[in-house]
């Protein structure tokens, strides 16, 4: 900056720094009087230096929404770059841990890796139909679902399992609902 001044008969006069989200560091963000603007020779140009994007201390988004985790991160003025692992232990579109770690001092614009739970992962659902309800209810639950049982006359005739949803062999997250029908 000083030797282009120089050539047009200029001289730098204070020099500061600014953080610019936009301007990389050790780049001129500002002049004053700013270029193009008519002045003597020998003026004094005061330039502003852009000390690269500002730090911020990572926000605490473990066990955050998706929503409200995204929301502090646009906020502190971060990228986000977002990977979905499954998980007993942390509810679906909930925020499992992120990289760099909580308080950790980065710059604005920087990049954070946050992994967001997909919920738990699928098991196979067990094959009931024609099973005892008893049994059929006992199996499903040992398998770690929930289970509901409708009656599909109005008495019971055989006690027994004909339908269920999801079908027996198919995948349901731990947790999830399944429903037989008896007859």
């Amino acid at each position: 900056a000083a030797g282009t001044l120089a050539a047009e008969t200029l001289r730098v006069g204070s020099v500061s720094e600014q953080h610019s989200d936009k301007v990389p560091e050790g780049r001129i963000t500002k002049m004053d009087p700013a270029p193009g603007t008519r002045v003597k020779r020998e003026t004094p140009i005061d330039i502003v230096v852009s000390k690269g994007p500002a730090p911020v201390a990572m926000p605490k988004v473990a066990g955050l929404s998706t929503a409200k985790a995204t929301k502090a991160l646009d906020a502190a003025g971060l990228l986000i770059n977002r990977t979905e692992e499954y998980s007993d232990s942390v509810p679906a579109d909930t925020v499992i841990r992120s990289t760099p770690t909580t308080g950790t001092m980065i710059h604005r614009q920087d990049t954070v890796a946050i992994v967001v739970s997909k919920g738990p992962p699928p098991v196979p659902v067990p094959d009931v139909v024609r099973l005892g309800t008893a049994e059929a209810k006992a199996k499903l639950q040992a398998a770690g679902f929930h289970v509901v049982v409708r009656n599909q006359l109005p008495v019971v005739m055989f006690n027994r399992v004909y339908s269920q949803y999801p079908g027996g062999g198919s995948q349901a997250p731990r947790g999830s609902t399944i429903t037989i029908n008896i007859v």
